[in-house]
């Protein structure tokens, strides 16, 4: 009786960290860039907090171990990934727009290598990514999202099978807004980029001598720089707009998923 009890609450304390888990692998927070070490005890912590609770969670049935119960992992699994994807898109629109900018003012070529996340950034993108960093913490939105997903626990019980695939279409359309959202999150440098080029060209067409395009690239970037300076205060309004979505996003693709 005593090894079943025990089994039973490792199982628990099992699946609730490979749903914490899911979330923290594709989540923007704490991020790639946290140390493993890191999220590895931000997992630990949120379960221990999650299974000493006054009201323990528990899993919606007993399963063996066996194929039930690495259907039930696979399931939780997937739930915190959703989350994790739900909020790791919205907040990909200042990535996107960041690139956008960059190729916009010519500093598309001009990317780093970043060790921490192991993927080329140019220094525009990053711009972005840390003020859409800085605005979930200052905004809280991460609180939001850990808060929904503390609270799946009650309105998904452990082992409880969903259907990703059935919150294909809404992750979707969230990717397609967040393209858009990073579209007019560029727009006005895209614009200036576009006017500095086209007067750049007519000059050389005009006066071939000129050697314009030997200083066509600092114009561009010059122009591009100062339109993204005088635009930043409407480009953090908004990603504020953008980031008080992320709570009608988490529980579309839950709601799709679990049917």
């Amino acid at each position: 009786m005593l090894a079943e009890l025990l089994l039973q609450r490792a199982m628990t304390v099992a699946l609730i960290a490979t749903r914490l888990a899911g979330f923290v692998i594709v989540s923007p927070f704490p991020g790639e860039s946290t140390p493993r070490q890191v999220r590895v005890g931000f997992v630990l912590l949120l379960t221990w907090f999650i299974a000493s609770t006054d009201e323990p969670v528990a899993p919606a049935s007993s399963p063996e171990l066996g194929y039930e119960a690495l259907f039930g992992v696979t399931s939780e699994l997937a739930i915190g990934v959703l989350v994790g994807l739900a909020f790791r898109t919205v907040i990909g629109a200042a990535e996107i727009g960041g690139e956008l900018c960059s190729q916009a003012t010519g500093l598309g070529s001009a990317s780093l290598f970043n060790p921490t996340t192991r993927a080329q950034e140019t220094p525009i993108s990053r711009l972005f990514w840390l003020a859409g960093a800085a605005l979930i913490l200052t905004t809280g939105t991460h609180r939001v999202v850990l808060g929904y997903l503390i609270e799946t626990f009650g309105a998904i019980p452990l082992g409880t099978g969903i259907a990703p695939g059935g919150a294909a279409p809404a992750l979707l359309d969230l990717v397609a807004g967040s393209m858009v959202a990073g579209l007019r999150l560029a727009f006005p440098v895209i614009a200036v980029g576009l006017v500095a080029q086209v007067g750049l060209a007519l000059v050389a067409r005009i006066a071939p001598a000129l050697g314009v395009f030997q200083i066509g690239l600092p114009v561009l970037v010059a122009a591009g720089l100062i339109v993204l300076g005088l635009s930043f205060p409407s480009v953090v309004s908004l990603l504020t707009t953008i980031l008080a979505g992320t709570p009608a996003a988490v529980e579309q693709l839950l709601r799709d998923a679990s049917g």
